[in-house]
């Protein structure tokens, strides 16, 4: 794991429980389908840094 990529899933991991924490003072409730989400854009990230870091590679 690069420190570009640690850094760049820290702020991502950062933004997104600043994100559930507003929602859930504001609503006093998280629905499901925003956790979904939020995880569907860690999984792409992960894919998303896999396929760049492979091509870098030339693998």
């Amino acid at each position: 794991m690069s420190k570009y990529f640690a850094k760049n899933l820290f702020f991502i991991i950062s933004f997104m429980l600043i994100a559930n924490g507003f929602i859930y003072y504001k609503t006093s409730s998280l629905d499901v389908r925003v956790l979904k989400m939020h995880a569907l854009l860690l999984v792409a990230y992960f894919v998303w840094d896999f396929i760049f870091s492979k091509m870098k590679k030339g693998d």
